[in-house]
């Protein structure tokens, strides 16, 4: 080979090289590297995490795949369901995950590890019909049982016990009337004209509250607080708090005052403090009853109870109040009949 063929041969060696690096560095590619070796990809660290996911959790991938069904079917605008219906013929089927058959399998695997499930519904029935028969037989076995308490110095709040004993009655409990020891000496009760104890109706005992499901206790206001001889049965109950023998049984209010502003709602409130420490449920008298409205004549008795307006002492319980009365024993016995069962 001559000199002037070997030199245009190293020429185009030259130029081929030439080129050749020139691809290899050009700014805009940087996927050769200098020594002109394969392409290399570059890695992003977010992109092998979200790799890792992908590899974990392939079901992701697959949400298209597995549902293409949804984009051919509509919602019937007739049927206001979750049920869907193809657009050609508009036929219901359940929802599309339904028809597969992971769904499928899983379900059967359900059915049989735990056969009970599907017979939920009888289960539910008999136990109906047990606790039907439970409460028939607790309310055949016997009413239940509401101390009225009461104390009354003229007798009016003793007039509404009585009206209130007959609403119970009425509703289908057993009422049991009882009044609260007097503390006063009987002297002074004559200087104060007030009425004689009915020695028929028994003083109740503190031990024997427990004995009762419910209660309702009246008495008259002293200062817009239960008066005295009511305080000293509740300051008895010691006892009961200590052990919780009254907790969670209802109680109602009744009172009497001698005006309007005397304490109609405060006499209430105030006791219920009382009820509270005892854990014992308040049940209000509310507006259920229309008479409450009446705005006719002068009344006593607000939403927290029955009421009297006893005036000097001179003044009886009107019928207006004697009705209110008996109504709330009425409303009381609905509650006492719910919460017994």
């Amino acid at each position: 080979m001559s000199d002037r063929h070997r030199q245009e041969q190293t020429r185009n060696s030259t130029d081929a090289s030439r080129h050749h690096g020139h691809r290899g560095t050009d700014a805009g590619d940087t996927s050769y590297n200098r020594e002109n070796q394969s392409p290399q990809r570059r890695v992003d660290p977010r992109s092998q995490q979200q790799q890792q996911v992908d590899r974990r959790y392939p079901q992701e991938e697959q949400v298209d795949r597995r549902y293409p069904q949804e984009q051919h079917y509509k919602q019937s605008p007739q049927n206001s369901s979750r049920f869907f219906y193809h657009a050609s013929t508009e036929q219901p089927r359940g929802p599309p995950y339904q028809n597969e058959s992971r769904y499928q399998q899983s379900h059967n695997l359900v059915d049989r590890q735990y056969p009970q499930q599907q017979i939920d519904s009888s289960l539910s029935s008999s136990r109906h019909q047990q606790q039907v028969q439970t409460n028939e037989s607790v309310s055949g076995r016997r009413k239940p049982v509401v101390f009225v308490i009461y104390y009354s110095m003229y007798g009016h709040v003793k007039q509404l016990a009585q009206k209130i004993i007959i609403g119970l009655e009425k509703n289908g409990v057993e009422p049991k009337l009882f009044r609260v020891n007097e503390t006063l000496p009987r002297d002074v009760l004559d200087k104060m004209h007030a009425s004689p104890p009915d020695t028929s109706i028994p003083v109740i005992e503190v031990n024997r509250l427990p004995e009762a499901d419910a209660f309702m206790f009246g008495f008259p206001t002293r200062f817009g607080s239960a008066p005295a001889q009511m305080k000293t049965l509740f300051d008895s109950c010691g006892q009961h708090w200590i052990n919780n023998t009254l907790y969670h049984k209802p109680a109602g209010l009744f009172f009497s005052t001698a005006g309007l502003g005397g304490g109609q709602e405060t006499t209430a409130l105030t006791t219920v403090t009382f009820l509270t420490h005892l854990g014992m449920i308040f049940v209000p008298l509310g507006y259920k009853n229309p008479k409450l409205r009446d705005s006719k004549e002068i009344r006593g008795g607000s939403a927290y109870g029955a009421g009297t307006l006893a005036g000097a002492g001179d003044r009886q319980p009107t019928s207006l109040e004697l009705d209110i009365a008996e109504s709330q024993g009425h409303e009381f016995a609905d509650v006492v009949k719910k919460m017994a069962v």
